[in-house]
This record gives structure tokens, C-alpha cells and sequence, in this order.
């Protein structure tokens, strides 16, 4: 039995393989980098700018949870982070998923694209 693929939905299929390849070799780079000796500075650094290549967005932030669970502490920003996230530097939490979804979906700014 042979299913016919659509050139468009072939062109939408392949992209979608080709974003994923970039993302795990982003994680693979990620976790090379942590398995480095670094300072903590640099490791945040290079792990934003592996983040910003792989997204193509233009500004990315890393935030710790504090002892308590309570809140999202902001330890790192790179790019337009520091234009996008001005007052957030401490952020309340009621669980991490929701958190996380409210602070990556409304400051996600595309770079220009790759070339």
C-alpha cells in the first residue's frame, strides 16, 4: 500500500524534521556545555546564545526557583530580555507549568531568520 503525501505537506513534513534536528542538537550542545567545568556565568551565557540560534528568538531569560517554591527568581537575560522583562525579577508561582507557560508565550520575539 503506498499513501501519497501532498509536495506541500511533504515541503511542511521535511521543515518540521529539519526544527526538530535543531532542537535536539541544541539540547546535545546544551548538555555538553553543562558537562564542561564553567563558571555559572558563562554557562547561562552560552546556553542563551545555543537557545537563541536554535529559536531564532532575539531575547531569552533564565529564572531559578526559589527555596520555598514560591516564586521564579531571575538569575541570567541575554538579547532583548532586558527590554522585554524590566519588572519581572521575582515572579509568584502557583505551579511551574503555568508559570512557565505564562512567561515563555507572551515574550517569545522572533529573530530574523536564519541564513
Amino acid at each position: 500500500m503506498t499513501i501519497a503525501i501532498p509536495p506541500a505537506e511533504h515541503v511542511r513534513l521535511a521543515e518540521e524534521l529539519a526544527r526538530r534536528n535543531d532542537e535536539l542538537a541544541a539540547i546535545d550542545a546544551i548538555g555538553r556545555l553543562a558537562a564542561r567545568s564553567l563558571e555559572l556565568s558563562e554557562f547561562l551565557e552560552e546556553a542563551t546564545r545555543i537557545v537563541e540560534v536554535t529559536t531564532r528568538c532575539a531575547g531569552q531569560a533564565i529564572f531559578t526557583v526559589d527555596e520555598a517554591g514560591h516564586s521564579l527568581d531571575l538569575i541570567h537575560e541575554r538579547g532583548n530580555a532586558a527590554e522585554l522583562l524590566p519588572s519581572i525579577r521575582r515572579v509568584p508561582i502557583e505551579t511551574p507549568a503555568r508559570c512557565a507557560m505564562r512567561l515563555v508565550v507572551p515574550f517569545t520575539k522572533p529573530t530574523a531568520s536564519k541564513t
